[in-house]
Formats: C-alpha cells, structure tokens, sequence
C-alpha cells in the first residue's frame, strides 16, 4: 500500500500502488490444524506528506495481525504481519481493511483465505521422519546468560558427536529450559557424511545407551535425569519467502533449495506419463493442485515454469529430516 501527495488533495489514491505491491487476496494454501503461518503485507508512504491510518480485521478468527495503526513520514513504510492458525479442519476467510487519511480512497480490503487439514496432502508435500528426542540433565544454566548456554549446547554436541559417531553438526537444538536442563535436539539426516550412522540408527544407538546404566553418559552435564525418543513422521510443504506452496522442487534438496534445471530434467523425463503407465508418479501431476488429472501434461509444466527459479524457504529444514 502506498501514496503519493499531488497538488489538488493533500495524498493520493493508495490502491493502484496497492495491486502494485501487494495482492488483493492472500492465500494461506493448506495450512496443518494447530500449525501457524504468517505473511506481511507492507504500508509504504511515497509521497511528501504524512500518511495516517489503521488497519482491523473482520471475518474468521484463525486470522490475527500486528501492527494496528500507522503514521507515515514521506518514503516510510510498515509491516502488518498476518497470522493464520486453523484449530479445525476447514475452509476460513477474512478481510484486512486498511484505512486512512487518503481523501481519494480511505479504504482498501485485502481478503484472506486459508484452509485447515489434518495433514498436507497433494503435490509438493514431502514425508518424512523427524528424529527427535528431549534430554533431561542436572547441570542448572541460566538460559539468559548466552555464553553458558552456547558452551552447555557445544558440550552437548561433543558428547553426542562421539558417543553415536556422527558429527557434531547434525545435532541441531530446537530449544533449551532452564532449571535442570531440558533440551530438546534434533538428529539431522547423514548429508554427504554417508559413512556415518542413519539419524535413525543414531537415535537408537543414544537410546540404547542410556539404557545401559552402569555409565551415565551425561555426567559431565550434570548426569542424566530422563530421556524421552520423541522421533515422528511429518508432513512438510516446501514453500517460498512468501508462504506460497512450491510444487515443483522433485530433487528434494539433492541439488540444493533452489528449483533448477535437475527438477526440470526430472520433469520432462515423466512428462506426457499418464496414470494407466507402471511408470507414472503422481509428484509430477501438480496441476491443478487440488485436483490433479491423472497425466503429467501442459497444465502441470506451466504450473512447474511459476515455481523455476525459485528458492525452497524452508528448503533447509526439509532436507535435515529426510533420509
């Protein structure tokens, strides 16, 4: 959203700058029941007088947003981030309305559409196993204190890096609670290390150790309090910076996060496959998404050429849990 001052009013219209900027709908696309995804939509002020205003939200309450009023110098701008958090299962809708002091267009609707599952399903999404586990140690850190919990989080990887024989870079922290220490770590996937132990078969290797009382493992962090193996399968949608699902990414991190040309080679080696073939693959019929055809055909390449190019946002992450 943005304005520009002319001579007759004191701002002009927002709303041509508006479709220039931002879409008029934002589509959360499926989004997993009691999973959050945010966007942000920005108010820019480009011309030389102030720019005041507010944004509300009417509609279904899985939408919320920050960032409630603005005054805007000339060549400022603000974000309002949106959230969309389904609890159900279900189609929901909003509207964010900003308005403000433009004497031409005082409001602007920008309409929000999300949909709930009780998990991702349809082209893109990629299974895997998450393997994960909460650590339990006597050593007390103070969680503010960021160089006790830097060297608590090194020792943490060291010892496990040498127990299960892997490196110390696949141990990846999700979070760190203070009192008796409650890690919760992440085994990443083997990367170009293919000589090291599955993140699965390293998790089993910790479990059975710890298992094995007679040593406790942990004593230089205090010694070991409780261990639980909390390893599951997840559901992930690749998608871009913006949120929106990428359907195109087959190398599945193989050659990076980036949608490049090993994805389309990929893709033109199934194209024209249909259903009835022993050699279809249903991960290359992704148009239309929500209803796919049963034949890998021009509808899916151009839906392949929006996504070429693109980089996986969470490409990363994805690649950490897949074997």
């Amino acid at each position: 959203i943005t304005a520009t001052s002319k001579t007759t009013c004191p701002l002009q219209s927002l709303k041509q700058r508006f479709v220039q900027q931002a879409p008029l709908l934002v589509n959360f696309a499926q989004r997993q029941i009691a999973t959050t995804a945010t966007r942000q939509i920005t108010i820019s002020n480009l011309g030389g007088l102030p720019l005041t205003g507010s944004v509300s939200l009417s509609g279904s309450s899985t939408f919320s947003f920050t960032g409630g009023s603005f005054t805007l110098a000339a060549g400022e701008t603000q974000a309002v981030t949106v959230t969309f958090s389904p609890q159900t299962a279900g189609v929901f809708d909003a509207a964010l309305t900003v308005s403000s002091n433009d004497s031409d267009e005082s409001q602007t609707d920008v309409a929000l559409t999300g949909t709930g599952v009780a998990q991702l399903s349809g082209p893109g999404t990629r299974v895997a196993s998450l393997v994960k586990a909460t650590l339990r140690v006597g050593n007390v850190i103070d969680t503010g204190n960021a160089a006790a919990v830097d060297a608590f989080i090194a020792d943490l990887r060291a010892i496990l890096a040498q127990l299960l024989g892997i490196s110390a870079d696949r141990v990846r922290i999700l979070s760190v609670t203070e009192g008796s220490t409650i890690v919760q770590f992440q085994i990443a996937t083997q990367g170009t290390q293919t000589a090291e132990p599955t993140a699965a078969e390293a998790m089993a290797s910790l479990a059975a150790a710890l298992a094995e009382t007679s040593t406790d493992e942990f004593s230089d962090l205090g010694g070991t309090e409780s261990f639980a193996d909390e390893t599951a399968d997840v559901v992930l949608q690749p998608v871009d910076a913006s949120g929106e699902p990428i359907l195109g990414w087959f190398t599945f991190g193989s050659a990076g996060t980036q949608v490049g040309f090993d994805d389309f080679f990929l893709f033109a080696d199934h194209f024209g496959v249909a259903d009835s073939d022993p050699s279809f693959e249903a991960i290359y019929d992704i148009a239309p998404a929500d209803e796919p055809n049963g034949i890998v055909d021009f509808d899916d390449f151009f839906r392949f050429a929006d996504d070429f190019g693109k980089q996986v946002a969470n490409g990363q992450e994805i690649i950490d849990i897949r074997e």
